[in-house]
């Protein structure tokens, strides 16, 4: 009986260890962009760990069959981190600052779903880590002349999941949709 428990325990420590690790491989380093809150004109900061995540969840504004999918998710999401800077003038933060956060995206769990880049100097990319054929972490970088976002969720995830949380915080666009809405049903 000792040695099956002893088994169970092993095997639960094991599984918890790993949930630790991959959200770990999932969570994003941003604090070197903290600098550019005083260069900002506006800054925001999203720091959502599992417990807020459900707590958001009930505050959702989507119709009651999408409300209950956002619930189902919610439990599996982890954390949610969004760090967000706009500025007055272009060049306010550098190239190695969007390059620090990429070069986290460069391992080889995280793979490129989509970049659009502009003439104008804008770039969005959108990056995953896949495991069992589900999403495990999704980020977002944007970057625009006078606009830096970083969007990081962690968490299993599919692509219906990914347009749910999108409809609802504009993940995509780094809450820029959403706001947009917001403002428009005024």
């Amino acid at each position: 009986m000792t040695n099956k428990v002893s088994l169970a325990l092993l095997f639960v420590l094991c599984s918890a260890l790993a949930l630790s690790v991959n959200a770990q491989e999932a969570r994003l380093q941003v604090d070197q962009l903290n600098y550019l809150t005083n260069r900002a004109k506006e800054s925001v900061d999203v720091t959502l760990d599992r417990p807020a995540v459900q707590l958001v969840a009930k505050l959702a504004t989507l119709d009651a069959k999408e409300q209950s999918r956002f619930r189902e998710l919610a439990q599996r999401i982890q954390g949610i981190y969004v760090r967000s800077f706009e500025f007055e003038r272009d060049g306010e933060y550098n190239q190695s600052d969007v390059e620090s956060v990429r070069a986290q995206l460069r391992s080889p769990v995280w793979q490129r779903l989509a970049q659009v880049r502009e003439r104008n100097g804008e770039s969005n990319e959108v990056y995953y880590i896949a495991r069992n054929d589900r999403m495990e972490g999704m980020a977002v970088i944007s970057a625009e002349p006078r606009r830096l976002c970083v969007t990081n969720i962690v968490g299993q995830m599919n692509l219906e999941d990914l347009g749910l949380l999108d409809r609802e915080f504009g993940v995509t666009s780094c809450g820029r949709g959403k706001i947009r809405r917001e403002r428009i049903r005024r």
